[in-house]
C-alpha cells in the first residue's frame, strides 16, 4: 500500500513545506573514474598501459561513503540562508543553495538545497 507524504514532518528545515526531496548517493564500485596509470617509460611500445585502482571518494559531503542531498519547497518569505548548518532529521547539513519567487498572484515560494557534512 502507498504511504501518504501528508502528515510527514522534517526537523531542521523550513516551515511551509510543500515538498521533500532526498537523494542518497554512495560508492560505486564498478566505476572507473578513480583508476590511475601507473605505466612507466619502460614499458615497450605497443603494449597495454598499466592501470592500478586509485582511492575510492565518494565526495566532500560524505558520511559513511554516503552523500545525502536534501531539497525542499516551501512558502515562506522567511527563507534559509545558503552557507548556514542545520541538522536534518539525524542528518548534520549544510545549506549549499536557496532560491526564492516571487510571482504576481501567487504565493512566495522557494526552495533550498541543503549536503550531508561530516561533523
Amino acid at each position: 500500500m502507498p504511504t501518504p507524504a501528508q502528515g510527514t514532518t522534517f526537523s531542521g528545515l523550513p516551515s511551509g513545506l510543500t515538498n521533500v526531496k532526498i537523494k542518497r548517493v554512495g560508492l560505486d564500485p564498478t566505476a572507473k573514474g578513480n583508476r590511475i596509470d601507473a605505466s612507466t617509460l619502460d614499458l615497450a611500445v605497443g603494449s597495454n598501459r598499466v592501470y592500478v585502482d586509485g582511492l575510492p571518494d565518494s565526495g566532500s559531503g560524505a558520511v559513511g561513503n554516503v552523500t545525502t542531498t536534501i531539497t525542499c519547497s516551501f512558502f515562506t518569505d522567511d527563507p534559509p540562508t545558503a552557507g548556514d548548518f542545520a541538522t536534518i532529521n539525524g542528518v548534520y547539513c549544510k545549506c549549499t543553495d536557496v532560491e526564492q519567487d516571487y510571482t504576481v498572484g501567487d504565493l512566495v515560494k522557494g526552495t533550498a538545497t541543503y549536503v550531508s557534512v561530516p561533523d
